[in-house]
């Protein structure tokens, strides 16, 4: 969702702040969460994606402790398929009070879900609100996104800041997660996994590259070289803190910082929003 966006030809040629919504619906109570942040916060990757679900799994660890959580979604891997996930659920499931975590990657053609639903509703609403003026600023984008359900509970906007997100990337260095070979000696290959389980106090974990076939069995940590010991979950991730990804905003520079400067002083952005983008305009020296 580009920022500003509206029917004014001046925005066709100039570059936009990419604002992102990460969409989770909880299937029980249909009730559907919308992760909002835009480009100037944080970058659009694997360690945002996987901060937003381990925030999912910690408030829904809150209302209900010690569940099963299963989780689908399509099968892109750069995004919702990766070790910082994978690591991230290995984390979730030791550090919350959650039984276990069950991820389901849908059959590429048949990934038809609750967030592309959400996702339809909240660009028609877009393109409504579009026809009353521009929308210049993501703040604009976020009420949109919460009015735009007329049926049922409204869509719950959880406004993301760059202190929110997680570096899962140190995460899966510190945790070290065995993420090469199944307790059968066969090599894992994330890529064809369709099913992924993590169980609290397990020291193994399990998954499917087909669902009709039995579960594969992993040892969470490899044995130290010359020992036949598996050191227990548990004891490996009570140590681990998540740490920030950011310790501030990204910014904007370059080409988006000077076309969004000419749209202001052109006034095609008002005065009104411009402090906005100047708070998020990094100098020439930065």
């Amino acid at each position: 969702m580009p920022a500003p966006s509206g029917d004014v030809s001046a925005f066709f040629y100039k570059s936009k702040l990419n604002c992102l919504n990460l969409t989770v619906t909880n299937m029980k109570n249909n009730v559907t969460t919308c992760y909002f942040w835009h480009q100037a916060l944080a970058n659009r990757g694997a360690i945002e994606i996987g901060t937003c679900v381990y925030r999912f799994l910690e408030d829904l660890s809150k209302t209900h402790p010690n569940c099963d959580i299963i989780l689908y979604s399509d099968n892109c891997c750069g995004q919702q398929k990766n070790r910082y996930l994978i690591t991230m659920y290995y984390y979730a499931v030791s550090r919350l009070p959650i039984h276990s975590i069950t991820h389901k990657f849908l059959i590429t053609g048949h990934t038809q879900n609750e967030g592309d639903n959400a996702h339809s509703v909240i660009e028609k609403a877009v393109k409504r609100a579009k026809k009353s003026g521009p929308i210049y600023v993501p703040d604009q984008y976020a009420q949109i996104i919460r009015t735009a359900k007329k049926t049922g509970h409204p869509y719950v906007v959880e406004e993301m800041d760059f202190k929110d997100f997680y570096e899962l990337k140190t995460l899966n260095d510190e945790v070290k997660l065995n993420m090469a070979k199944s307790v059968n000696g066969d090599p894992i290959k994330i890529t064809e996994i369709k099913m992924i389980r993590f169980t609290k106090d397990s020291d193994t974990y399990a998954y499917k590259t087909d669902y009709a076939k039995n579960w594969i069995e992993v040892k969470c940590h490899k044995a130290p070289r010359g020992s036949q010991r598996n050191t227990n979950m548990s004891e490996t991730v009570k140590t681990v803190s998540l740490k920030r990804a950011y310790t501030s905003k990204i910014g904007i520079d370059g080409r988006l910082k000077s076309d969004l400067q000419s749209l202001i002083e052109n006034n095609i952005i008002p005065s009104y929003y411009a402090r906005f983008y100047e708070g998020l305009f990094r100098s020439d020296a930065d």
